[in-house]
């Protein structure tokens, strides 16, 4: 499937049940041992009550499929980028059977548009080993010097085009 035929979008109370089911599905993927993700995965999990301080946005196909997700809040003054508005990519999700297809890039492209219209100068995300590769290809830095689990990253976004 093409890229171009995705439609990306903020995410509505309604569509929960089948974003949990992409942060589901995309977290079983993850070399974890079967207990530490059957006792993880409820807290990956999305509810309304998290639509009231995160942000989230949906990538969904022409029959309005969702197969992947990004969720942020904005970041405490302490954890801020070079004290620049920050923002925290708490998750960037697509469902497996939809991976390396470019979904994931298109979905984060999105956030850091939206993220820059909103005012948001650096975004940061917190890695865990199999994505590192793909967060460093889209631009992001270990911050200070980590090599830790999960990786401490981030990244400056460019200002918003003017309309």
């Amino acid at each position: 499937m093409s890229t171009s035929a995705i439609t990306v979008r903020r995410a509505r109370a309604g569509d929960l049940d089948p974003v949990n089911a992409v942060v589901s599905a995309a977290v079983r993927t993850w070399n974890l041992p079967q207990r530490v993700l059957r006792l993880a995965l409820p807290g990956y999990r999305y509810r309304v009550e998290d639509l009231e301080h995160l942000h989230l946005l949906v990538a969904e196909n022409l029959r309005g499929e969702i197969l992947g997700v990004a969720a942020w809040e904005e970041a405490r003054p302490g954890e801020r980028m070079e004290d620049r508005p920050t923002a925290w990519l708490h998750g960037l999700y697509v469902h497996p059977a939809h991976h390396h297809r470019g979904l994931g890039r298109r979905l984060l492209e999105a956030a850091h548009a939206d993220l820059a219209q909103q005012g948001y100068q650096a975004v940061l995300v917190k890695a865990h080993k199999g994505a590192t590769g793909f967060f460093r290809h889209a631009g992001y830095l270990p911050l200070d010097g980590e090599e830790t689990f999960p990786l401490r990253m981030g990244r400056t976004l460019a200002p918003p085009r003017p309309v």
